[in-house]
């Protein structure tokens, strides 16, 4: 079991973006406005390195802010940091941390990246609680433990927040389901029942209709944004792998046309599998 710590190498191409979450805002692991050096260093300059608490969770970065979900103690902690000397600019202890156990035991922290945008962070627990924050201070706006239920290794996967809703998978394998929250008050606009949660986080088809991606423990699935869904394909897991990717997506295009590209390919997947 390991402390996080956290370094930070180079920041002069820090990005004066107003969002950020798991994968980076537009979930494809891709950054927009950064310029390379023509010669890249022999090795990376540690600026500083600080102790922020054990979990799995990626940090975000906005505005020159770093925010965290972690935990500290007994505790599961919001923490925001100053990205250009690692001080801290606020902590808000959340709930106590659910007791890990099974396989999961050796990761006893939070594991879903928290997402920022408008000035609110919205954060989902290893208990499958979910928060949201003002971003500036740290002080809880609003919270959520309807979805209690947890998959055999808890609950991982990150909330997208986009068109005034944040949208998470949570619940178990047996009572799985994908929610809608509007994002300002934490009021539930709609959920979609009956897939098994894994620990992929969705993704939104900005080229297709607003299509969601939703990868549960046996499908892959086409989300339209009220709710409903629109198609899936069958993405059973072998042995004792888990479906622990988001999806990511490619190129222009409809449905009529990406589904079939989906079924030939039988999964658009990118990140390393988790293996228990």
């Amino acid at each position: 079991m390991l402390t996080v710590i956290f370094l930070i190498g180079n920041l002069s191409n820090t990005l004066a973006q107003s969002s950020n979450g798991w994968r980076g805002i537009n979930g494809d692991n891709k950054v927009t406005g950064f310029d390379a050096p023509s010669k890249w260093p022999a090795q990376l300059t540690n600026t500083w390195q600080v102790k922020v608490g054990l979990g799995d969770a990626s940090p975000v970065m906005v505005k020159n802010k770093i925010f965290l979900h972690v935990m500290q103690d007994t505790m599961e902690v919001a923490l925001c940091v100053n990205a250009s000397d690692g001080k801290e600019i606020w902590k808000t202890s959340l709930n106590p941390s659910p007791k890990i156990t099974g396989p999961a035991i050796g990761h006893p922290g939070p594991r879903s990246t928290p997402f920022v945008t408008d000035g609110k962070v919205f954060m989902v627990g290893t208990g499958g609680r979910v928060h949201c924050l003002d971003a500036s201070s740290g002080k809880v706006i609003w919270g959520n433990e309807a979805y209690t239920e947890v998959p055999q290794f808890f609950a991982s996967s990150s909330p997208l927040v986009t068109n005034k809703m944040c949208i998470i998978q949570l619940g178990g394998k047996a009572h799985g389901v994908v929610v809608a929250f509007e994002a300002s008050t934490g009021k539930e606009i709609w959920k979609l029942e009956g897939l098994p949660t894994t620990y992929s986080s969705p993704v939104l088809m900005k080229t297709i209709k607003n299509t969601l991606l939703v990868q549960s423990e046996t499908d892959l699935c086409g989300v339209s944004l009220d709710g409903k869904l629109l198609w899936k394909i069958a993405c059973p897991v072998q042995r004792m792998f888990n479906n622990a990717n988001s999806p990511v997506y490619e190129g222009q295009g409809n449905a009529d046309v990406l589904v079939p590209k989906i079924e030939a390919a039988k999964v658009i997947l990118w990140e390393i599998c988790r293996y228990y």
